[in-house]
């Protein structure tokens, strides 16, 4: 999953991959339609766009499986899926017949959700899938703040250890496991002797139900 930045469209090309674009950055450019140019009718999208997230918060909620949030997207979020995209292309067009006055913000929201729909109802037919990135990118803002204190990784190795080291700090959070008690306990197995390392990252982190 990613936004629409011109180089992640390469993934479209990709056999065995599926681009699926994020619904929050859809959001954000209706929000600052209605908020910062005062566009009335960004609102009517913002909350179609709510819709969707409610049934999102229902499949959480509700403990649903991979294959009935496939089923509940199906039922509850295409109808309005529909919806948003009748909604923006005859917008669109009767904008460009100027029919219709439409902020600079407006017409870019409504530009970018419909070029992208393909990657946009992606999410529909996947229940691993979200209907956002926010998780991911909540989880990359430290490394951002991170590496304004350093100048690089002085490798590429570096770099790797890094991504590694941050990746284990992020998933403990996500586990709500504090990350110096994850590391203490792993190398306390390693010292041990074991190298079975996949077994001991979900010994450490899964908590017994």
């Amino acid at each position: 999953m990613t936004d629409a930045y011109a180089a992640y469209l390469y993934f479209n090309k990709l056999k065995d991959c599926t681009h699926v674009c994020c619904w929050s950055h859809v959001r954000r450019l209706f929000v600052s339609a209605s908020r910062d140019y005062k566009d009335t009718l960004a609102q009517a999208f913002i909350d179609l766009i709510g819709i969707l997230y409610k049934v999102e918060v229902e499949n959480q909620v509700l403990g649903r499986t991979e294959k009935e949030i496939v089923k509940h997207r199906g039922e509850e979020s295409l109808p309005v899926l529909h919806d948003l995209y009748q909604q923006a292309t005859a917008l669109l067009k009767q904008f460009e017949k100027n029919k219709i006055k439409l902020s600079a913000k407006l017409q870019q929201a409504l530009t970018y959700m419909t070029k992208h729909w393909e990657e946009l109802m992606a999410y529909t037919k996947i229940g691993s899938v979200l209907i956002d990135n926010n998780c991911c990118e909540r989880a990359v803002r430290p490394f951002t703040n991170l590496r304004k204190n350093f100048g690089g990784f002085s490798s590429e190795q570096g770099a790797r250890v890094t991504a590694t080291f941050l990746t284990f700090v992020e998933t403990c959070k996500l586990m709500a496991t504090a990350p110096l008690d994850f590391f203490r306990g792993f190398f306390d197995m390693i010292v041990a002797g074991r190298r079975d390392y996949a077994l001991m990252t979900e010994a450490l982190l899964v908590k017994p139900v």
